[in-house]
């Protein structure tokens, strides 16, 4: 009896259990331990994280499987000193847990590669070191669209440093999507509503179960859940609900203007520089819960970095310790915050309440934020998020982006594919509102 090629075959899949071995060693050394799901900086070191097509000045963090668009990622150590960084790149089922894939078959290279661009700030009283990075590039890249997660962490003792989502898309789904005014009783004039379908361009043998969808308001990640189809006819998938895509409106963001120490904005009441810091002290504002709507140009949210001072040089952006104040003729019965792109919408570790001061009747708080632009909001902390209800108010007509995220899985799938990504409301087009 020939025993060779049995010897062969047992032979060959040793080769490949020992290499299997080795390669997950090497891909998980280094791994970063205690990481969450959702964008979270885990050290008071860095600040003014931005995650965002590349190109762009402001933007979701999203691309398109395969279609040459990468993303880029920036970041700063206050520090001031240079550090090795290292990252990688995490897939997530729709609900932002791991999936069940082994990262080989979802990534082309490998994980765990170093940032190797970053600059030193100059001129600056608070010193620091701006991180840069590009991806998908040369090194590391997706060959499955879905939901990922990219951690960065020191590579001298393997502490993480920040958390990112972002998405990469497919599209094979056609969106119909419309915003209305949500004419429920008691929600008139302050809701929006999102009448939505979707049109499959592959076969799906059951979409009430294999097709959810998530919806999100001006790129903020909240506890909705996602939805399936309400019913299916003629191949189209209806979304149907009533609460379930209703979202109060809000109000044009309020905005910060910081781009510039020798004219500053309106809203600057005082500004003050010390040898390690300028500090800048902001006119007192109130809450506008019942005020009327009024319409001008925001970010939807997020924020630029910019020196008007100095237009030519992104690295003579200053730091300034910014002090908010919010008129209240009394103390409301939950937390207030100050909430924005630039604190992570509240998650962020030692975030605090503004503090109330009965003698001056405002809340007060503080925020360290790199020279530019912001938008933000006051709202009151609940038990299942913020409500801004009474710091802001609620209107049908606020310019509001949503962003509406198509899951997929098929049979025989491990992974939950994002089908299409979708942007419905008013573009954001780098106007600003300029006192």
């Amino acid at each position: 009896m020939n025993t060779l090629p049995r010897f062969k075959s047992v032979f060959n899949k040793i080769c490949f259990i020992t290499f299997w071995l080795t390669y997950t060693s090497v891909v998980t050394w280094g791994q970063p331990k205690n990481l969450v799901n959702y964008n979270y900086n885990y050290s008071d070191n860095i600040n003014t994280v931005i995650l965002r097509p590349y190109g762009s000045t402001v933007g979701f963090p999203m691309t398109y499987l395969n279609s040459g668009r990468p993303l880029e990622l920036l970041f700063d150590d206050l520090d001031g000193d240079f550090v090795f960084y290292k990252y990688r790149i995490v897939q997530c089922d729709a609900n932002w847990n791991p999936s069940q894939l082994n990262e080989i078959e979802y990534l082309q290279g490998f994980n765990d590669q170093e940032i190797r661009d970053y600059t030193y700030s100059v001129n600056t009283r608070v010193n620091y070191t701006t991180y840069h990075l590009i991806f998908p590039n040369d090194l590391l890249g997706v060959t499955k669209s879905g939901n990922y997660l990219i951690h960065v962490y020191r590579d001298d003792d393997s502490k993480p440093v920040l958390t990112r989502r972002f998405i990469v898309g497919e599209q094979l789904f056609t969106v119909g999507a419309q915003l209305t005014g949500d004419l429920q009783a008691g929600k008139t004039l302050e809701n929006q509503r999102i009448d939505l379908s979707l049109t499959p361009s592959v076969r799906i043998p059951d979409p009430m179960n294999q097709v959810r969808v998530a919806i999100l308001k001006n790129g903020i990640w909240e506890n909705r859940p996602l939805l399936g189809p309400k019913f299916v006819r003629n191949d189209k998938l209806s979304f149907d609900y009533i609460d379930e895509v209703s979202f109060p409106g809000g109000k044009e963001f309020r905005y910060l203007d910081i781009r510039s120490v020798r004219r500053p904005s309106f809203k600057i009441e005082n500004l003050e520089r010390f040898d390690d810091r300028t500090e800048v002290f902001l006119r007192t504002e109130t809450m506008d819960g019942n005020s009327a709507y009024s319409s001008y140009p925001d970010l939807g949210g997020s924020f630029l970095i910019q020196n008007l001072d100095r237009p030519d040089s992104e690295d003579e952006c200053d730091y300034f310790l910014v002090h908010f104040y919010l008129h209240s003729p009394g103390l409301l019965s939950r937390p207030v915050y100050l909430l924005g792109q630039f604190n992570e919408w509240g998650h962020r570790d030692g975030l605090e309440p503004m503090t109330y001061l009965p003698e001056k009747q405002y809340y007060t708080t503080t925020a360290l934020l790199k020279q530019g632009y912001y938008d933000y909001y006051y709202g009151e902390k609940t038990a299942t998020g913020f409500d801004f209800s009474q710091t802001e108010g609620n209107s049908y007509e606020t310019s509001n982006i949503y962003q509406i995220i198509v899951y997929y899985r098929a049979y025989g799938e491990r992974w939950d594919r994002v089908g299409q990504i979708w942007s419905l409301g008013s573009p954001v087009t780098g106007a600003l509102r300029e006192d």
